[in-house]
């Protein structure tokens, strides 16, 4: 999930050459407007997003302004210090006199003000009104309150353009974009973004025209045209290294690597992020950091490095937190769940979703909500409840469609595919996933091309059409391993394994399952583990070792219990039986079996009723799955 999108900051002035005893004054007048350490805290995190504790920390209040204004001036600030003090609007005699002083004799660039009149302007009530609207605007955006934040630039807009304010107003417009943006609004977000770019471009606003290029890209991002967002993204690039534009240049470096991300290049993707976050670390941008390591994490998590993944994410929920960014919240917090959710603690997995949902709703993120509730489906799927994923699955492809989330839409439809193959409707499954495929093709998605492609490899094997299953497997196999997907590999592998056993060469199955097993446990993938030992055990049964093969399932067993896999549990269990029977030991057998049935019946799992139904015939007994419910009844599971 990217977490890239920047909103710039509106400023009346947008260049200030300060001489020496230009900025020796400033330092004296915000020390008599800000003699202690709280008042300048609070102008600093409301008109500079910054806390002032990450610039300077020193006890004397002389020397923490000195070091703001050094800061400042360092990182090209200085516009938006003095636009934020304006804004503050302290009533300070000292910071006033500053203001009417030195504003006057700042030389303005790249800018639609030429005359005294104009800049006469900058201090009419009207532009402050329209410079506080704006900061409030952008501070409750990162708050999440976007139905207020559009009020706010609205009303910045209205009078930015009354006035004539050509910088304002392109940089209000390329905010209200990112408003429709998050509400996934896309063609809206790209016409104020277009009118943006056209109006910065216009009075030569380098800063801005940079920042809107790179909004611009993550529309396109989201509509899966990667070419057209990479693109965008390297026109911002190139803006903010000619101009010395860090911040921007940490944001954009992020961005481009979320294209690389997609197209399944993690070590480029990897790269680039790192290069944004020593930028970000640098310059002491919070928010700018806690999306980049969110963003590092998703390298580590695809890789199946989840300890570091979850180190990563746990760092950036803590800056998301402290600065009160709510929209990435939701994001981390989801992301969080995913690694619980690999690592098989449902339960965990679920809590952190809810508390993404809740915000995603409360803010009105449609794009996240959808995300959000694929999530929570992809758990309560790994539980066995099919009823309420297909419903979570439903409500996040409808808004998917509803916003043209490309990408999340081909997401969710080989989601609902796996619902309707665990219920053995093969047919409507083969269906969803045809769809989805020619999606991740489209987009260019390699990672979801190979799941998608492992995924169809499954129906095949099901109809017992094992060499068209194979190729699916073989074209899925080469990706995850081109791109580093480890645990992807690692279920691919296992499900090679099973057409080679079907085929009855057990030798070549082994091989397959040994080399799942060891990617497993490397990367701590508990319920793959599970499935694999299972599957392991199925070549020890059919080569009549029957101890070996237990020890296995025993295993497996523990491993689905811990993680509460209904579905695993079943197909354990039913092999388990398998070697009792073997053993001559049929009450364990029938044990084992009623287990499976009284599971299986209570989450409709398709594939265990149907094999405990053939199982029924050659058992004697008569009436199939009826039989089995009797028997349930009759006698008590060990």
């Amino acid at each position: 999930m990217n977490l890239g999108n920047a909103l710039t900051a509106n400023s009346n002035i947008t260049n200030m050459n300060l001489s020496g005893t230009q900025l020796k004054s400033l330092q004296d007048a915000l020390l008599s407007a800000f003699p202690d350490k709280p008042s300048l805290s609070q102008m600093v995190r409301f008109q500079l997003e910054k806390n002032i504790a990450e610039i300077a920390d020193d006890a004397n209040q002389k020397d923490r302004i000195f070091k703001l204004v050094q800061w400042a001036e360092a990182n090209g600030r200085i516009v938006d210090l003095v636009n934020g003090v304006k804004v503050s609007n302290t009533g300070n005699a000292a910071l006033n006199e500053w203001i009417r002083t030195n504003v006057g004799q700042i030389e303005i660039t790249d800018a639609h003000v030429n005359s005294s009149a104009e800049r006469e302007k900058y201090t009419e009530p009207e532009q402050q009104e329209a410079l506080q609207q704006a900061s409030l605007g952008r501070k409750l955006f990162r708050e999440g309150k976007f139905e207020a934040a559009l009020e706010s630039f609205s009303k910045a807009l209205r009078i930015q353009q009354n006035l004539d304010d050509k910088l304002g107003e392109g940089a209000t417009l390329n905010n209200i974009s990112q408003i429709y943006d998050a509400y996934g609004d896309y063609e809206t977000a790209l016409n104020f973004l277009q009118q943006s770019l056209a109006i910065r471009r216009e009075i030569g606003d380098k800063s801005g025209e940079g920042t809107t290029l790179n909004n611009i890209s993550q529309i396109y991002d989201a509509r899966g045209d990667y070419e057209a967002a990479l693109n965008f993204l390297q026109q911002s690039l190139a803006i903010r290294r000619e101009i010395g534009d860090k911040s921007g240049e940490g944001t954009t470096l992020n961005n481009i690597s979320q294209i690389f991300k997609v197209r399944g290049d993690y070590e480029t993707a990897l790269h680039y992020l790192e290069q944004s976050l020593a930028i970000q670390q640098e310059i002491g941008d919070r928010s700018g950091e806690g999306t980049a390591l969110n963003n590092i994490s998703q390298i580590f998590e695809v890789r199946g490095d989840y300890e570091t993944a979850l180190h990563y994410l746990d760092q950036s929920l803590a800056i998301q937190q402290e600065i009160g960014d709510k929209s990435s919240e939701g994001t981390i917090l989801n992301n969080i769940s995913s690694i619980h959710r690999a690592r098989g603690d449902y339960e965990l997995s679920l809590s952190y979703l809810e508390q993404s949902l809740f915000i995603r709703k409360e803010i009105g993120d449609r794009s996240g909500e959808g995300t959000t509730l694929n999530n929570m489906a992809t758990s309560a799927h790994a539980r066995g409840d099919y009823e309420t994923a297909l419903r979570y699955l439903e409500q996040s492809l409808a808004i998917q469609q509803e916003i043209g989330d490309k990408s999340g839409e081909g997401t969710t439809l080989n989601n609902i595919s796996q619902i309707f193959e665990a219920r053995g409707d093969y047919e409507t499954a083969l269906k969803y996933l045809e769809q989805s495929l020619s999606i991740q093709q489209q987009l260019g998605d390699r990672s979801g091309e190979g799941t998608v492609l492992n995924n169809i490899s499954t129906i095949y094997r099901f109809r017992g059409d094992y060499e068209t299953a194979l190729n699916y497997l073989q074209l899925s196999l080469a990706i995850r391993q081109e791109i580093g997907d480890k645990s992807g590999e690692g279920t691919t592998l296992n499900n090679i394994a099973q057409i080679y056993d079907a085929r009855g060469d057990y030798e070549t199955a082994l091989n397959h399952l040994q080399l799942s097993l060891a990617i497993r446990q490397e990367i701590g993938d508990k319920s793959g583990e599970g499935t694999t030992l299972n599957n392991i055990a199925q070549i020890y049964d059919a080569r009549g070792d029957y101890v070996t093969a237990l020890n296995h399932l025993q295993l497996s067993l523990a491993i689905r219990q811990e993680v509460g896999d209904v579905a695993g549990l079943c197909a354990t269990l039913f092999n388990i039986g398998h070697i009792h029977l073997h053993n001559e030991e049929p009450q364990e057998a029938l044990g084992a079996w009623i287990t499976v049935y009284r599971l299986a019946s209570q989450i409709g799992l398709a594939q265990a009723l149907d094999a405990l139904a053939g199982l029924a015939d050659s058992l004697g007994l008569e009436g199939g799955l009826d039989g089995w419910s009797k028997l349930a009844s009759q006698i008590e599971t060990v």
